[in-house]
Formats: C-alpha cells, structure tokens, sequence
C-alpha cells in the first residue's frame, strides 16, 4: 500500500507538473497568437494604407493624363496659329516688297514732276513757286 501511496504521489506530482508545463505552454501560444493577430493588423493597416495610395496615385496619373492631352490640343492650336501667322508674314513681306515698289515709282513721278515744274520756273504763278519750293 505505501508503495501505491508512492506511486500514486509520484504520479500526482508527475501530472502537476503536466499541467504546470500544459498551462505555461498554453500562455507561450497565446501569447504568439496575439503578438500574430498584431501583427496581423498591422499589415492589414499597411495593406489598406498602400491601396489609398495606389488609387490617390491612379487618380494623380489619371489627371495628369488630362492635362497632358489638353496641353497636346493646344500646342496643335499654337502650330496652325503659328503656320497661319507664318502665311500672314509671308504675305505682309509680299505687300511690303510691293509698296516699297510702288513708292520708289512714285518718288520717281515726283522727281520729273518737280524737275519739269523748276525748268517752267518763272513762267508759274507765285503760289506754285511756293509750293514748288516747298516740295524741293
């Protein structure tokens, strides 16, 4: 009997121990778990954060899409605005080359008109002397 009152002893003090290493061994793993479950919120945290960012950045790009396609419209209406002033020049070089013909013509006329009106010179009434002298 002393000796199954031993054993039984032993046995009680073996099974403590059991549950003693059972209940720290179940502390260790919950201890994980929450340092897990932190963990994962954290990422989840990270992973929403990264999303926010991700639809900020397609709506960055999306709008800068935007405005590059509205800056491609108007460099095209720069362009033709430009070949039409380039057109424009062209043609007020034309009429300038033009004009500039026509007042050599002119100063041309005026200068035989003035050399005629000097050789009549006093047969002219006075009035016209004075003109005369004026254009001279």
């Amino acid at each position: 009997n002393q000796e199954t009152i031993s054993s039984l002893r032993d046995d009680k003090a073996m099974l403590e121990r059991t549950i003693t290493d059972l209940k720290t061994s179940l502390a260790d793993q919950n201890e994980r778990v929450k340092t897990r479950d932190r963990q994962a919120k954290l990422l989840t945290d990270t992973i929403v954060q990264y999303t926010q960012q991700i639809e900020s950045n397609e709506y960055c790009v999306e709008e800068l899409a935007n405005q590059l396609r509205e800056s491609k419209i108007h460099n095209e209406k720069l362009e033709v605005n430009n070949e039409r002033n380039q057109l424009q020049l062209g043609r007020n070089k034309e009429d300038m080359a033009e004009c500039k013909e026509q007042l050599q013509l002119y100063d041309e006329v005026l200068h035989t008109v003035k050399t005629k009106m000097l050789s009549l010179g006093s047969s002219l009434p006075s009035t016209l002397k004075i003109v005369l002298k004026q254009l001279v």
